[in-house]
């Protein structure tokens, strides 16, 4: 029952978004990268937001991917927090992966889609 209960309280967080906004396409035409503007939170310098990448073609059978990011405004950095990688477009289809260990901080390069992400994270 405690699996089943903790199960619930991970995938609950995935029933709260939807407002997908278009941010950019990714550069090499493999898919766009949306952000859900409702979820955005900001604690100091650092916000988090649900993000979307939707592939145009599948990779592994992977076609759209959602994860929590966090984004360090001042220091230019980013991490994911959670991530689930779904069989169809726009985060349906079969749940085919979840990872739920937060990555270590990396620097968010100039003229990526995640520096497109991450100045639409900490403008709103």
């Amino acid at each position: 029952m405690k699996k089943i209960v903790s199960a619930l309280l991970v995938f609950a967080p995935l029933c709260a978004y939807g407002d997908w906004v278009k941010v950019t396409s990714a550069l090499n035409g493999t898919g766009d990268i949306y952000v859900d503007p409702t979820t955005i939170s900001k604690t100091g310098d650092v916000r988090q937001a649900w993000e979307l990448l939707d592939r145009s073609t599948p990779d592994q059978g992977v076609l759209s991917v959602t994860a929590v990011l966090e984004f360090d405004c001042k220091d230019k950095k980013l991490r994911h927090n959670q991530t689930t990688a779904y069989s169809g477009h726009m985060a349906k289809g079969d749940i085919l992966g979840i990872g739920a260990v937060p990555d270590a901080w990396q620097n968010v390069a100039s003229g990526t889609v995640d520096e497109v992400a991450m100045n639409y994270v900490c403008s709103n």
